[in-house]
């Protein structure tokens, strides 16, 4: 049966069925909200305000075979992480991304990440091993190394070395 009427049709709540066994359906039976069912059970909830899950922890966007192309995002957009939206991601308009707190951006077994533990200090920790590879690594303010240096090349100062208080200048040399 098709519906022909060009007039508003007015389902004042009633459940719009859509399949043969009466359990996929659309529903709108609380002002302002849409429910739609599949299997009997609400999957998505439309309000004014957003595009819901039925359930917390309820739907996946895509799937592993039915991927999404592209998500575009406001400025100023917040993806929120976890059941209590402890970890967020914040769009910093002209700027870049923001991770909140002092929260961490982990690889592998989580042993090694980035963190910005305070507002003056950012961690980059590693178990074995951080390489840095460009043909020039550029520190702006001093350099403090608690570990032995190993230098398979050059060392090249502009004025002098220091070690202890004794200090070797090139004049010196």
């Amino acid at each position: 049966m098709a519906l022909t009427r060009t007039s508003l049709v007015d389902l004042n709540s009633a459940e719009l069925i859509l399949d043969l066994d009466a359990d996929t359906s659309i529903r709108a039976n609380t002002d302002d909200t849409v429910d739609i069912k599949i299997a009997g059970n609400t999957e998505v909830k439309i309000t004014t305000t957003g595009l819901a899950p039925g359930v917390s922890d309820g739907n996946a966007l895509g799937t592993s075979a039915l991927e999404w192309s592209d998500l575009f995002l406001a400025d100023g957009a917040v993806i929120s992480f976890g059941d209590d939206q402890d970890t967020t991601l914040t769009h910093t308009d002209g700027s870049g991304l923001t991770l909140n707190s002092t929260n961490k951006l982990m690889f592998n077994d989580a042993s090694q990440f980035i963190q910005g533990v305070s507002a003056t200090v950012l961690d980059i920790a590693a178990t074995d091993e951080i390489e840095l590879t460009s043909t020039l690594i550029d520190v702006v303010g001093n350099l403090a190394v608690s570990g032995t240096i190993v230098g398979a090349g050059a060392l090249t100062a502009a004025t002098s070395i220091t070690v202890g208080s004794a200090v070797l200048t090139e004049a010196e040399l």
